[in-house]
Parts: C-alpha cells; structure tokens; sequence
C-alpha cells in the first residue's frame, strides 16, 4: 500500500466511506431522476409543436410521479385546454386553487377557465 494511503487520518477515511455509501443509496433514484428530466423535455417540446396530446401524456405521467409540483400541474393543464381536454384541463386547474402565485398567472388561468366554461356551455 504507497505510504500516502497508509498516512491518511481515519477521520477522512470515515467521511469517504459515507460519502460512497450515501452515493450507493442514490444510485438507483438517478436512473428514475434522469428519465423524468427527458421526460419534461419532450413535454415541453411537445407542448412548443403543438403537439399538445403529447404533452399531456408526458405531463400526466411526471405529474403521478410529483403531485404537488404546481408548476407542472399549471402546464398540464394548459396542454389540456390546448388538446381540447376541457373538463379535464378544469379539473386540474382546481388542483391549483389556494397556491401562492403572481397575479398575473392567476388572471391568466381565469381567462383560460372563463372561455373553457363558455366552450362547455355551448356544447350542451
């Protein structure tokens, strides 16, 4: 063993160790961790193409995955009013009822809730 591994103080071989432990108790949290990164990416690139059927399925999987994520429970939405998905875009726009947001968003969600009740109305 060289002399420089033999010198090390067990203070800083202690903190390797848990350092590669906590690394191994990650480790199978990365695979899922990257797959829900490429997985918002293609969301949003569908969502930009206007590929919004897409899009709401790739939303709808990352959103089982992260509930309370209000960001993502905000696009999911709107690619559901964008698809046509009108009772179901109302739907999880009330998941968003009672969260902080900047006025603005939230005048924005009025008009898109607003002209979903009036395309529901016409339909009946």
């Amino acid at each position: 063993m060289p002399p420089e591994i033999q010198h090390v103080p067990l203070w800083v071989k202690c903190i390797v160790a848990a350092g590669l432990i906590l690394f191994a108790i990650q480790l199978p949290n990365f695979k899922g961790s990257l797959i829900d990164v490429i997985r918002k990416n293609r969301a949003l690139d569908a969502d930009k193409a206007g590929q919004f059927p897409e899009a709401v399925k790739l939303y709808e999987e990352l959103h089982s995955r992260y509930p309370n994520d209000h960001e993502l429970i905000k696009k999911l939405a709107y690619s559901q009013y964008h698809a046509g998905q009108f009772v179901s875009a109302l739907k999880t726009f009330d998941l968003l009822v009672g969260v902080d947001m900047p006025k603005n968003e939230i005048e924005k969600i009025n008009i898109v809730v607003s002209d979903i009740e009036s395309k529901i109305r016409l339909n009946n």
